[in-house]
Parts: structure tokens; C-alpha cells; sequence
């Protein structure tokens, strides 16, 4: 069966600040760098609207969730099943797939966040560290 999708990206100069996730090599740590962009629309609209428009899925890139609590994740899971739309794919733009730690803060922005915010399937565009060693 064949659907309509779209990305939050086709979208992103009109949803907001982008979260770019980075890692802070000497505070060891994730760091959150914001992009300012115009809100024309929130996150949390963007299911209904994108129903309203014959869209059945949608994908966002990471970038795009202004919160990553459990409270905003639910009520971005919640806006896919009041639209009756779903959410397709999470984009990753963040991490080393590389590394074999599956609990490494650098490995991935944080697959247990697919689960909550309700995402079908994650897909990583991640960055492989191992050719500068």
C-alpha cells in the first residue's frame, strides 16, 4: 500500500528553533545548540495539519523537537493518533555508529526516545568517527 509522506525538513524554516544535538568533548557530555528559526507552526500541529492536507505519515530530523521530556514526547505521540496519521520515521542526525558501546552518549541521540514519542522506525545519518583515529 502506497502513502504520502513528508519530512519536517521540506518544513524546517517555518517550525522553529532547530536542537542540533553535539557532543562537548570536554565536558563530556551532549550539549544542545540552537538554530533560531521562524515559528510559523508547532511541532505538535503538524500531524493535523499534514492530515488535513491527504499527508497518512510523517518524518522529522531530531532538530526539530523543542523538548525531549517524557511529558512533550507523549503529547507528540498523542497529535499522531488524534490526526490518524502516522509517525513514519525518526531521522537521527547525531551519534557514531561506530562505536560498540550501546550505552555510549556519543553512539546515538537516545533510541529509547523512538519508543515514546511514538516513531515506527528510526533511521541514522550518523557520522563515523573511526577515520580520524
Amino acid at each position: 500500500m502506497s502513502y504520502l509522506s513528508l519530512t519536517t525538513w521540506s518544513l524546517h524554516r517555518l517550525l522553529g528553533p532547530l536542537h542540533w544535538t553535539k557532543w562537548d568533548e570536554q565536558a563530556k557530555e551532549q550539549v544542545t545548540a540552537i538554530d533560531e528559526q521562524p515559528q510559523v507552526h508547532t511541532l505538535l500541529e503538524l500531524p493535523r495539519i499534514l492530515s488535513e492536507k491527504g499527508f497518512q505519515a510523517m518524518e522529522v530530523i531530531h532538530p526539530h523537537f523543542p523538548s525531549t521530556d517524557d511529558t512533550y514526547l507523549k503529547q507528540f505521540r498523542k497529535s499522531f493518533e488524534e490526526a490518524g496519521i502516522r509517525f513514519f520515521s525518526l531521522l537521527i542526525d547525531y551519534g557514531d555508529i561506530t562505536s560498540t558501546d550501546l550505552y555510549d552518549e556519543k553512539r546515538i541521540w537516545n533510541l529509547s526516545r523512538l519508543d515514546r514519542c511514538g516513531a515506527n522506525s528510526g533511521r541514522g545519518i550518523c557520522p563515523c568517527y573511526w577515520w580520524r583515529e
